[in-house]
């Protein structure tokens, strides 16, 4: 269970699935008749996101709520009442529950691995709910079991797997439950690339059936053949669009993950890690510009600490000297009698005499 089941209460969360449930079911009203295809029972569905956002976000029983009661009251306005209660109805909620098993190692979608998964996952939770609603349901008396799974189960397979696909990874990008790193973001980018191919390749082919009157409601076999047979490369060109993404994302990846290992092995004051990254591209020239920032860097600490060992012997050579001359004027002073000079007379009690000239008394 992800941080956000924990931080809501219990009411909050009832409270979000009903509010969900209503905006579900008037959706429905309001989209049922947005189709591609002439098929009964079976729409272009963006509303199918909500139940499951809840089953994601808050849980299983939410999401079944939202789907099921959502269903059911849509049904009820629309005029169906009860009739589908307990097939398109649990159907709808199934989506919800499905995808409120997910398996979140984490909070948020991080890899492509994980993204891989997440995709996989969706195709699940689209084809359990049809498949139940068609094990459940008898369309037409008559019909057997290989027109119901080619007129309607593959049809509501195929259309709800491509809002599913194409709107749900961006509504958690939205709520950051995918976190956008260089790896998803090369996901991503691949990602879409190919699914809106494949799209644009499908709306092309329906726009020529229509041109050659093909999706008429009397003459619309081959329509669904294509419509069916759409998901193939929907899954195909998407799980070769994953492998793609994730040998580019590794390639480039991979030496970024090592320049940070190494560069994260250097302390500020050994500098002697060089980055060997030999790719062939830009990113050996990086690694090759990043070596030569290295070696200037060594050299001007050289230089410093060089400057700083100079200073500091001249400072132990200067302490030296001093040291010494302490000493010396100590013995000095230690050799020196000791003397009191205190009754010594001083220069102002010193009598100036004229020496006696010897040679005036010799003349007398």
């Amino acid at each position: 269970m992800d941080n956000t089941n924990r931080e809501l209460s219990i009411p909050f969360k009832i409270m979000i699935a009903l509010i969900m449930a209503f905006v579900y079911a008037a959706l429905n009203i309001l989209l049922a008749d947005f189709s591609l295809v002439e098929v009964p029972y079976v729409s272009i569905r963006p509303q199918l996101i909500l139940p499951l956002l809840s089953g994601y976000l808050l849980g299983p029983f939410y999401g079944f709520t939202v789907g099921f009661l959502g269903n059911a009251m849509s049904d009820m306005v629309t005029g169906y009442g009860i009739e589908f209660l307990l097939n398109w109805s649990i159907a709808n909620g199934l989506y919800g529950l499905i995808m409120g098993f997910f398996p979140k190692n984490e909070d948020k979608i991080r890899t492509n691995r994980s993204f891989t998964i997440f995709f996989l996952y969706i195709l699940l939770v689209n084809i359990v709910p049809a498949a139940y609603a068609l094990l459940t349901r008898v369309v037409e008396p008559g019909i057997n079991a290989l027109q119901k799974f080619v007129g309607l189960g593959l049809p509501i397979v195929v259309s709800n797997t491509l809002v599913c696909t194409l709107l749900f990874p961006i509504v958690l990008m939205f709520l950051k439950k995918i976190e956008l790193n260089f790896e998803i973001k090369i996901t991503l980018l691949v990602y879409y690339f190919s699914l809106i191919s494949v799209m644009a390749v499908f709306a092309a082919t329906i726009g020529i059936l229509y041109s050659m009157n093909l999706l008429n409601t009397d003459n619309h076999t081959f329509a669904l053949i294509i419509y069916d047979l759409s998901i193939i490369p929907l899954v195909a060109i998407n799980l070769i669009g994953f492998g793609i993404s994730n040998a580019i994302s590794q390639k480039l990846l991979n030496p970024l993950l090592i320049m940070t290992e190494d560069i994260k092995q250097m302390d500020g004051k050994s500098w002697n890690k060089k980055l060997d990254i030999h790719t062939g591209d830009e990113l050996e020239v990086l690694a090759t510009a990043f070596n030569e920032m290295v070696d200037k860097i060594n050299d001007t600490m050289h230089k410093l600490w060089d400057n700083i060992a100079e200073k500091e012997r001249l400072a132990a050579e200067k302490e030296r000297t001093s040291t010494e001359l302490n000493i010396a004027q100590q013995i000095q002073t230690a050799m020196l009698p000791a003397r009191s000079f205190s009754n010594f007379p001083g220069p102002d009690r010193i009598q100036r005499q004229r020496p006696h000239d010897s040679s005036q008394g010799n003349r007398r």
